[in-house]
């Protein structure tokens, strides 16, 4: 789940205070760190201060060219990037080796997503001479992750800060504009949890239940459980909107809370179905597809939902190649063609589902590329026993 909030210095005061003793005690690092193209060309690397990051806030990146302000209108924006709650009960494990793998899995979903606004979605708020979008130099980032709700449920997730600055290509600093980063908002949601799953599948193997039953559900965690541990959402559902001073005790504190709380679960077996082959579900990418749009922020959510093993980054770009350099940024995306995006059922009926690996995917792609070849030929001899095409 992606969630996209105003971001005022007061929250942004309380993330570097929070020492998110359940990830630093797993991970053994900071739990805050600096992300962003742009983020390491002005010097910007590893561990957020509370310094660096309220001067980034009042506008003064390092070496910039802008001064340093305490009334900006806007200071930035706060990304919630949630896991769902099967990998969050996941991420509870005491084997902190697996608990450790399921926290690098979700960093890599927010990393993907860190890129993903910087090709496609973020550009400068003023345009150039000729009224056309300027883009950007990168952005300049602090991810902070942490691990439990203020109910101390198990909730792997992490705020990205993304300051509302930026360099656009013509050298000026300035104003991000903020559009795209909600026109974007389901395709970094399927960019991250599909990156995430594809890093669970290859590192844990973990069983991923089949799309009816919600490609983020992993087998053998049923509903009952996930409910079990979701005081918070219970609270706010009873109206309780008020959020007391969030408590930091050790990960083997919380781990025995956690068992505490599982000893009165009276758990209800689920059937859910483990999904087989790592391919893409066609129909589904398709019909999702066809009630949505063309763009390309669509096309992306489509194909990450579609697979419910997840897409690796790698597997996603040679999925895009094709029309990626034609697609656009932000909200001034131009939608593709269906031929661009979809294969023809000759193709599918053929070569069968697109894979979601990126070996494989690698050979699908030439196959493609030869039945095309195979079609055309067969297509030009047609048309000389006709007589309607001749050598020249």
């Amino acid at each position: 789940m992606v969630h996209v909030q105003v971001l005022k210095r007061s929250n942004a005061e309380y993330l570097v205070g929070d020492p998110a003793r359940e990830i630093t005690d797993v991970s053994q690092r900071a739990t805050g760190q600096w992300r962003g193209t742009m983020a390491s060309r002005v010097g910007l690397t590893g561990k957020v201060s509370a310094a660096d990051l309220d001067g980034v806030y009042r506008g003064q990146l390092p070496q910039g060219n802008l001064r340093a302000s305490s009334k900006r209108s806007t200071v930035g924006w706060d990304i919630i990037l949630a896991a769902p709650k099967s990998i969050s009960l996941l991420y509870a494990d005491v084997d902190h080796a697996r608990a450790r793998a399921v926290i690098e899995a979700h960093e890599r979903g927010v990393d993907a997503v860190i890129d993903y606004l910087e090709d496609s979605v973020m550009v400068a708020q003023r345009k150039d001479r000729d009224g056309e979008p300027l883009r950007i130099r990168g952005i300049c980032a602090a991810r902070f992750t942490h691990g439990v709700s203020r109910s101390l449920d198990p909730h792997l997730h992490s705020h990205v800060c993304l300051p509302n600055v930026a360099q656009a290509h013509d050298g000026r600093f300035g104003a991000l504009d903020v559009r795209g980063l909600f026109a974007h908002r389901q395709a970094m949601d399927a960019l991250y949890r599909s990156v995430m799953r594809s890093s669970l599948t290859a590192t844990l193997d973990i069983p991923f239940a089949s799309l009816e039953a919600g490609c983020d559900r992993i087998v053998g965690i049923s509903r009952t459980q996930e409910l079990a541990f979701s005081h918070r959402r219970l609270e706010l559902l009873e109206g309780q909107q008020g959020r007391d001073d969030k408590a930091t005790p050790s990960r083997r504190e919380l781990e025995a809370l956690w068992r505490q709380r599982a000893k009165h679960l009276i758990d209800v077996v689920e059937p859910m179905r483990r999904r087989g082959a790592k391919t893409l579900d066609e129909y589904h990418f398709a019909q999702h597809l066809e009630m949505s749009s063309f763009r390309p922020r669509d096309v992306v959510a489509s194909l990450c939902n579609a697979a419910s093993h997840g897409l690796s980054v790698e597997t996603l770009g040679l999925m895009t190649t094709s029309w990626s350099g034609r697609r656009g940024v932000g909200v001034y995306e131009v939608p593709l063609m269906r031929q661009d995006v979809m294969p023809s059922p000759h193709e599918l009926r053929v070569l069968g589902p697109r894979p979601s690996d990126f070996e494989r995917y690698e050979q699908w792609e030439v196959a493609r590329r030869v039945l095309d070849l195979d079609r055309h030929r067969d297509v030009r001899t047609q048309q000389r026993a006709r007589g309607e095409w001749g050598l020249r």
